[in-house]
């Protein structure tokens, strides 16, 4: 993966299509303001402030060898949420927009530093059918939130991902369903080209018995770069979904990747469990997921972990380590990090977060293999206005 263009020396690339993409969801969060709806049901809206201020110790996620660059942002900006809810029909559209400023790199203030716009709708035509349609569009400059699951590292660049798919369900009877899905995503970085990526995927699940639930899948996914190489997979799983106890609940799944005319394995387990106050979880996965940057996908072992713990009504404190493995041809990397986060909901408008993330990469997909250490400190705040809707009588059965 080739290192893009860093601070304001890059070149940010807005497409036409992109920009209307935004207009669009955009204006269909106004349009859903409340009062505008004449249909039966609630609307409702929302409108929440929020600004982050952060500490981060490696900006450019330059390896230890050439010393690291560290500086303070402030992030700013507001958050709108606005729907319709009423029997068969739900429709929810959100969009927020973020300034950020620095402290030491003045080069890489932003007016818009990040947008994030989604809408989704769910339409239940009868007791047996649901529909959902989705479509999102973020832009960002911290394209780690991106690599979510590999947690491979990035430094401050422009990044952008369009996704639209569909979720549709259909009941054959009370234990019995079908699902049917689909996703498409596009993403960039930088100038670097596009990424294009299709997820459809069908399926059967069907309860066995109060506690246990069983499911089939077949998969595939198809990456690539419009105009070059195209890697697809396909997946055949088949999965389990049981609560062992009151307070404790497990997923199996497994089954064989192809890919690249080879047979790999693609496993996910997680087990999660209460114990008084606690939320424990541990998670292991071997699967094949897109990186921010690359054309086909990536081989991923993850091993994580997760501890909730409320020690008050309005006190959540969380704790999650991970190790992750990503593989591409003869390269690999390996992260460790962990992540702390303290949520204090100070008003039922006003909540406080503080959260610290540490790490250390070893190693790099494409360029030299070094380690690339990197730990952050912020804090959030966020108001939020008393929320607003209008409710009509539902109409009758």
């Amino acid at each position: 993966m080739s290192k893009p263009r860093a601070g304001g020396a890059q070149e940010e690339r807005r497409p036409g299509g992109i920009r209307r993409l935004r207009r669009w969801a955009l204006l269909a969060v106004v349009a859903l303001t409340p009062g505008t709806s004449t249909a039966q049901g609630q609307t409702f809206g929302t409108m929440a402030f929020s600004t982050t201020h952060t500490y981060d110790d490696n900006l450019f996620a330059t390896p230890a060898s050439r010393g690291r660059d560290g500086d303070f942002i402030s992030r700013f900006g507001p958050t709108i949420e606005a729907g319709h809810r009423s029997l068969p029909l739900t429709l929810v559209g959100r969009y927020a927009v973020d300034a950020e400023r620095y402290w030491h790199h003045a080069g890489l203030n932003r007016h818009v530093a990040r947008q994030d716009g989604a809408v989704q709708v769910d339409y239940r035509s009868t007791r047996r059918l649901t529909l959902n349609g989705r479509a999102s569009y973020v832009e960002t400059q911290t394209p780690l939130e991106f690599n979510v699951n590999s947690r491979l590292a990035l430094g401050r660049v422009h990044a952008e991902r369009v996704t639209a798919g569909s979720a549709n369900t259909y009941a054959l009877d009370a234990a019995t369903r079908l699902t049917l899905d689909y996703e498409f995503a596009r993403e960039g970085l930088a100038d670097q080209p596009y990424t294009i990526a299709h997820y459809p995927r069908t399926g059967i699940e069907w309860r066995a018995d109060p506690r246990t639930t069983y499911r089939f899948d077949y998969r595939a996914r198809r990456l690539g770069i419009r105009g070059g190489d195209v890697d697809v997979s396909h997946i055949l799983a088949a999965g389990m979904a049981r609560q062992l106890t009151r307070l404790m609940h497990v997923e199996l799944e497994v089954g064989p990747r192809l890919s690249d005319g080879a047979i790999h394995p693609e496993l996910s387990a997680t087990l999660q469990g209460r114990v008084g106050p606690s939320v424990l979880s541990l998670g292991y996965a071997d699967t094949e997921v897109r990186l921010l940057g690359e054309a086909g996908g990536i081989d991923m072992r993850r091993l994580s972990a997760s501890v909730t713990y409320q020690p008050w009504r309005h006190v959540t404190l969380t704790a999650a380590p991970a190790f992750v493995r990503s593989t591409l041809g003869r390269r690999y990397a390996t992260v460790r990090t962990v992540e702390l986060e303290a949520a204090i909901r100070l008003t039922p408008e006003l909540s406080l977060v503080t959260s610290s993330r540490a790490g250390r990469q070893e190693g790099n997909l494409s360029g030299s293999h070094e380690d690339i250490p990197y730990r952050s400190l912020g804090m959030t705040l966020r108001a939020a206005l008393p929320a607003k809707g209008n409710r009509t009588r539902e109409p009758r059965q």
